[in-house]
């Protein structure tokens, strides 16, 4: 991890396990887009952080059945 502050490093990255710093954001039906360009992974148990789309004014929050698939932010 360039440009760490040291005794700052990140858990996961430690332990060598699998997974991603961005943050996934949950698109209504099944589409997920991660905010890091390298991700390679869209999948949930890979991030920390989650959002619907909706938190970040998604047009694709105008269409289609919300449904139960909302999270509370």
């Amino acid at each position: 991890m360039a440009g760490a502050v040291p005794g700052n490093e990140c858990r996961e990255c430690l332990s060598e396990r699998p997974h991603c710093h961005g943050t996934l954001i949950r698109h209504h039906g099944p589409h997920r887009q991660c905010t890091d360009a390298d991700c390679a992974h869209p999948e949930v148990l890979m991030h920390a952080l989650e959002v619907d789309c909706e938190a970040i004014s998604c047009e694709c929050a105008e269409c289609g059945d919300h449904g139960e698939r909302r999270l509370a932010i």
